[in-house]
């Protein structure tokens, strides 16, 4: 019911037809900025650099995407971020494009995509294999999706939440 009132440009790009490397293609939201970011605060003192990190919403460490890959089939990644990729993780599976190896051995090439809000919708709502943050963004969207297969999560709970919004074709 909500797809009629998405803009004309998503739906152009999920409209387009789906390529077979999409389907060997892993897709990793890693959140940025938002938690590794800073900002700076005018205090009595002058003007400091505040860290923005909070353990509200921990993010999985690095191993636990390189775990993933290194499990399964995938031939290429693309990780979705924010544009200062702040997040540590982006810079370490970059540091191993080509140089990681799926299950059956063969290397798999690592890309960052940080391009428009709608770009980025687009390509996790087209994903067939996901890797979850800790984030709702990506957890909605997941459930929105109608092209997705396998959710890897961090969370022991996301699960939970894929079940309520009843997605059974979804492998977690």
């Amino acid at each position: 019911y909500m797809w009629p009132y998405y803009k004309r440009d998503l739906r152009q790009c999920l409209d387009e037809p789906r390529k077979p490397a999409e389907e060997t293609l892993l897709t990793v939201h890693i959140r940025g900025e938002d938690i590794f970011g800073k900002v700076m605060q005018r205090t009595k003192k002058g003007v400091r650099e505040k860290h923005t990190a909070t353990g509200f919403r921990p993010q999985p460490p690095c191993a636990f995407y390189e775990k993933i890959i290194e499990d399964n089939d995938f031939d290429s990644v693309l990780v979705l971020t924010t544009p200062e990729r702040a997040n540590p993780c982006v810079q370490r599976l970059l540091d191993k494009d080509g140089e990681i190896r799926n299950r059956q051995g063969r290397a798999v090439s690592v890309d960052v995509q940080n391009r428009t809000l709608i770009q980025d919708v687009c390509s996790i709502l087209r994903a067939r294999h996901l890797v979850l943050s800790t984030s709702s963004f990506s957890h909605n969207l997941a459930a929105m999706s109608g092209e997705v297969r396998t959710v890897y999560s961090f969370d022991k709970e996301d699960g939970q939440y894929l079940s309520v919004c009843q997605r059974q074709n979804v492998t977690q």
